[in-house]
């Protein structure tokens, strides 16, 4: 695998024999009591030797389905605590959320511990149980039952405050957390925008991008002066094992923001030109090795503008080619018909679901000790390098990039979980 190249050119023939002396995959599902361990010897193992827990599980989705988001994001929280719990030899839970689970927009956000004011966990639960039992007894079709439970999480994740389903399902999921620790060291890590790497293993382009070099992205409801909060994932890593050494064994809950805003304030608008800048002088080829030709994209500075845009450019042509297909009594045009309506809604929901990023004026304050926490209790001078000049909290040896062997790693036999959560079918102690 790429990522294991450096390594792989470190270690030669015997990387192999070195990565699984440091590795044990297990297959697991964070929506499952015992985290879908069934193998009783393999969680009494487990519960005797695993002093760290790192709980990345998430589903990132802005869009996703209700109960699938919540749950991973919020229930599989609580499954991963109830593991960690039992963990005879367990320092901490390192538990990675994101910055975005408060409402702030504006200013500067702290590391506070998010307050849920009116909304009820349970109830939450109870609404999806009873959502999905009516659906199926009207004999929905798994199209409707997609649709509506989309809808549910962004109607619901709105009346409280929160922009999308995936901020709102980690939101609670991070009180769960704070409220049934008890005495378990807690830290929870709130990264930014994650993008590719800056330098560890390797310095990779930002993925996203590329849908800009391919021209799929004419235009986006943003402003120019929004505040686009990104983080290399190396950088996020090394605030994890930072935050692992300092707080080890140590009572209480710490939470650390992850990002670059508050150092080295990065706006949209200049994101939006480095793109073009960049595919221009570095052109995408299509697959006959021609060269993309790209534009400068158009940030629409209003949602009501983008709206009125997507009429205008997309939904009246629409209507007049559906009143086209049925003038001249063509399903398959129809079905195109149905794709692009799909298509269109789709834009329009995801439009919405960033709207707070891409208008976004606040910044995260970046790993600082939490106004709350107790001198004592305060991280090491050391890891509040992340995101500055400084990027390394750990030393590196920097090795270059291998040259020779890509062959496939032969892991050891993983175990078989195939059961998946299903609402109603487990009470949750909260």
């Amino acid at each position: 695998m790429e990522v294991f190249k450096v390594l792989r050119n470190e270690h030669g023939g015997s990387f192999d024999s070195y990565f699984w002396s440091k590795v044990y995959p297990l297959a697991g599902d964070v929506t499952l009591e015992h985290l879908g361990i069934n193998d009783d010897h393999l969680k009494e193992t487990l519960w005797g030797e695993v002093d760290v827990i790192v709980n990345s599980a998430a589903n990132t989705s802005f869009n996703q389905r209700y109960d699938v988001a919540l749950g991973i994001n919020t229930l599989g929280a609580n499954n991963v605590l109830a593991f960690g719990r039992r963990c005879k030899r367990l320092k901490m839970l390192l538990h990675v959320s994101t910055a975005y689970v408060t409402k702030e927009k504006r200013g500067t956000i702290l590391e506070n511990p998010v307050r849920l004011d009116d909304t009820n966990i349970e109830t939450e639960v109870a609404l999806i149980e009873k959502s999905l039992f009516e659906l199926k007894d009207d004999n929905a079709s798994q199209k409707n039952i997609n649709f509506f439970m989309r809808d549910l999480g962004m109607k619901r994740a709105n009346k409280f405050g929160w922009p999308n389903v995936y901020s709102f399902t980690k939101a609670m999921g991070e009180v769960i957390l704070e409220s049934m620790k008890d005495d378990i060291p807690l830290v929870i890590l709130r990264p930014t925008i994650i993008i590719s790497t800056y330098k560890e293993p390797f310095p990779e382009l930002w993925t996203n991008s590329v849908s800009y070099g391919i021209g799929q992205l004419p235009f986006f409801p943003a402003t120019q002066h929004a505040i686009l909060d990104l983080i290399p994932a190396d950088m996020v890593v090394n605030a994890m094992l930072a935050t692992m050494g300092t707080h080890s064994d140590q009572n209480g809950m710490f939470i650390y923001h992850v990002g670059s805003s508050n150092s080295n304030t990065l706006k949209l608008g200049s994101v939006s030109e480095s793109f073009y800048e960049y595919f221009s002088m570095n052109p995408c080829t299509t697959k006959q090795a021609k060269p993309i030709r790209v534009s400068r994209t158009f940030l629409i500075p209003s949602m009501a503008m983008f709206y009125m845009y997507m009429v205008i450019i997309h939904k009246l042509p629409l209507q007049v080619l559906w009143l086209l297909a049925k003038l001249f009594c063509s399903r398959s045009m129809e079905r195109h018909c149905e794709s692009l309506n799909d298509r269109h809604k789709c834009a329009l929901i995801l439009a919405k679901a960033y709207q707070p990023y891409t208008f976004m004026q606040g910044r995260a304050r970046e790993l600082r000790p939490s106004p709350w926490q107790s001198k004592e209790a305060s991280p090491q001078h050391s890891i509040s390098c992340i995101a500055n000049s400084r990027p390394h909290i750990l030393p590196s040896s920097n090795p270059s990039p291998s040259q020779n062997s890509s062959r496939p790693l032969e892991a050891p036999r993983l175990q078989d979980t195939s059961r998946k959560w299903e609402p109603g079918t487990q009470r949750w102690p909260f």
